[in-house]
């Protein structure tokens, strides 16, 4: 053999060597090191105890006004200027005038209606005198009072037939209600609010022309709302009228407190829900904002309430016993988007905290306490 085949066969060998020698001491090194026991996964849990649990409805809905008005005219004219300009923001106290029509012809027709009446009067008085003469002083008395006041009250009440059938014929009564339709046409030019509260629509300006039954603008009162929600015919069957309500708006920065005043009997065919209406008083609410409440329903015996996102299967869930995870069968009581109160199938019962990534029968778990958020 040449030199240069004698040093590829002594190279061959050399690595052979080596390589035996490594395996060696690698599982030497092997046979030294002590087993790790295989751990199990890290779990937080949460121990569970039978109780009674009071079912939870969560809703929400628009809440209105209580104190809202369309305002309509029931005659038509010409809206006058006034002080305070009817538009949208604009508040008003109870009796405060909101718009003024022009009255001018009307209130001449009050006032013609008015003096026939007293003209009418005075021609029956003598009569009155001489063949009713103990009833003069009433109708004597009531005359001036006509004269002395701007309003226009009713004619005394009269229990003798033969006097009220002669002032009947004399057009006594039918003069004073022609009289009296005048002064309510009269006050219709004027528009006076109801109650406190603020203008929301407003469809009209100064110098406007309007017609009888036309839409003016609307009027709504603040302090006193109601919120409108759908539930479904079981959930109804759960509230009670005078069940109390705490309500949240979107952003939980401000509670209200409410009552549930009416309920629907009536089911929406679209929906198949039932409307239940909540009472209650605010001075920082507004009309058409949405408000969320949870209403307790009835309790039910012997149940335990968890979170919905725990369940496998809508009818199981693992629980943890001697630090493995272990499926159990449960019985569905009552289910909401978040939670679920479930018959309790022992006394207490240890879960974990939060739904467990990979989890499987049998699996091992090493417990933690961890704080129920």
């Amino acid at each position: 053999m040449t030199k240069r085949q004698w040093a590829i066969i002594g190279g061959a060998i050399l690595l052979g060597l080596a390589f035996l020698l490594k395996n060696y001491l690698a599982d030497s090194a092997q046979s030294k090191a002590p087993l790790k026991p295989k751990a199990g996964k890290l779990v937080a849990y949460q121990d569970l105890k039978a109780d009674s649990v009071a079912i939870r409805i969560p809703i929400d809905g628009p809440v209105q006004a209580l104190n809202k008005i369309e305002i309509y005219s029931e005659v038509t004219g010409i809206v006058k200027s006034n002080a305070r300009r009817f538009e949208e923001g604009q508040s008003y106290r109870n009796g405060e005038v909101l718009l003024a029509m022009d009255n001018s012809e009307a209130e001449s027709a009050y006032r013609s209606a008015r003096s026939n009446y007293f003209s009418l009067v005075s021609q029956v008085l003598p009569d009155i005198k001489l063949d009713f003469p103990d009833r003069f002083d009433t109708y004597y008395n009531y005359l001036q009072g006509l004269s002395k006041n701007q309003s226009l009250s009713a004619p005394p009440t009269e229990k003798n037939a033969q006097l009220k059938l002669f002032l009947s014929g004399r057009n006594l009564y039918s003069s004073f209600q022609n009289a009296e339709a005048a002064r309510i046409r009269l006050s219709k030019f004027e528009i006076s609010a109801p109650f406190d509260g603020v203008v929301t629509e407003a469809m009209v300006e100064a110098g406007q022309l309007v017609r009888a039954g036309q839409v003016l603008g609307e009027f709504i009162g603040k302090g006193r709302y109601e919120m409108i929600s759908s539930v479904s015919p079981e959930e109804a069957r759960m509230i009670e009228i005078g069940d109390s309500v705490k309500l949240y708006s979107n952003d939980n920065r401000r509670t209200y407190s409410g009552v549930v005043y009416r309920k629907n009997e009536k089911v929406n065919p679209n929906t198949q829900g039932l409307n239940i209406y909540i009472s209650l008083e605010a001075e920082d609410l507004n009309d058409g904002e949405y408000l969320r409440a949870e209403l307790r329903g009835k309790s039910i015996a012997n149940a335990i309430e968890l979170d919905r996102k725990l369940l496998l299967d809508e009818k199981s869930l693992f629980t943890i016993k001697d630090s493995a995870l272990v499926v159990q069968e449960v019985n569905i009581l009552h289910r909401d988007p978040e939670r679920v109160i479930i018959e309790a199938p022992d006394n207490r019962m240890r879960v974990p905290l939060k739904k467990v990534p990979g989890a499987y029968p049998g699996m091992k778990v090493r417990l933690t306490k961890a704080t129920k958020q």
